[in-house]
């Protein structure tokens, strides 16, 4: 962002005397995870049919999930899908659309760590 440029810029004047040198350097593997191995819920929005069928639908592929409602939606519903890694949960996401069910969103949610680490 533009404040970001503007701080860097005062911390170049501030520090003008001081050299910093920035390089690249090959990581650890150990630094980066493969996104597809963690351990991840999801919040899926799914649309197109009455909430019912698609509360069957999507208990169908993901399992028991945790349902969220709003009164003032109709033919649309959301849902806390169960912990399973990324890739698995993008697999389930892609049979759903097979099934005919429209995914209107599919995000990432954030929980206690504790709760989705492998044992």
């Amino acid at each position: 962002t533009a404040s970001a440029v503007v701080a860097d810029v005062i911390d170049c004047v501030k520090h003008f005397a001081a050299r910093k040198y920035l390089y690249w350097e090959d990581g650890a593997p150990e630094l980066v995870r493969n996104i597809n191995d963690q351990i991840v819920q999801m919040y899926l929005r799914v649309g197109g049919q009455s909430e019912d069928e698609l509360a069957a639908s999507v208990e169908k592929v993901f399992g028991a999930c945790e349902r969220i409602a709003r009164d003032d939606v109709h033919n649309e519903a959301g849902f806390i899908v169960p912990a399973a890694t990324y890739a698995e949960q993008l697999s389930k996401k892609q049979q759903l659309e097979w099934c005919g069910v429209q995914v209107l969103g599919f995000l990432r949610v954030f929980t206690d760590k504790e709760a989705l680490t492998e044992e």
